[in-house]
This record gives C-alpha cells, structure tokens and sequence, in this order.
C-alpha cells in the first residue's frame, strides 16, 4: 500500500476467486474489503465466482 500512496493512488483492487482461500485471507487481513462478484464461465462450462476487492487509502 505504501506503493500505491507514494505514486498517489487513493485506491487499489483485487481480483480473486472464493476458492482461493490464502488469497481471501491476505485480502481481508491487509484491509481489503469485497465489494463485487461476477461469475465467470470457462471453457470447460463451469462457472467460477470471482470476487473484487478494494481499499481506500
């Protein structure tokens, strides 16, 4: 986040899958917020929910 305040980003986003349970955690632990889901279709027919993250600064 330091990054993102020194090139003067007053926000940043993630994108992530639910099943991806590290990934939720970092999220959520570094002040990340869900704001959005979208669910995705692949190839292979199936649907895979994605989940958007933010942060204000």
């Amino acid at each position: 986040m330091a990054f993102c305040r020194r090139r003067g980003y007053d926000r940043a986003s993630l994108w992530t899958v639910d099943e991806r349970g590290a990934a939720v955690y970092l999220c959520r632990d570094a002040g990340f917020r869900a704001t959005d889901a979208v669910d995705r279709h692949t190839d292979w027919e199936t649907t895979v929910p994605c989940r958007l993250y933010e942060r204000d600064h």
